[in-house]
């Protein structure tokens, strides 16, 4: 088991070191808050899917 703390600390030094930098949760200076809406009136339409995916990049 990890805590958080860890979880975190884990995430920054892979992002430092490894080939994907995105994998580093946090926002850089200056950069803003962005705001997705998703929206679907058809059911089955991969909105939790979508949603998902966004708030994992």
């Amino acid at each position: 088991m990890y805590t958080l703390e860890q979880v975190l600390e884990l995430r920054i030094a892979l992002a430092a070191n490894g080939r994907k930098k995105w994998m580093n949760p946090r926002r850089v200076d200056g950069e803003r808050c962005q705001i997705i809406a998703v929206t679907n009136f058809k059911g089955g339409s991969s909105k939790t899917s979508t949603t998902i995916h966004l708030g994992h990049y």
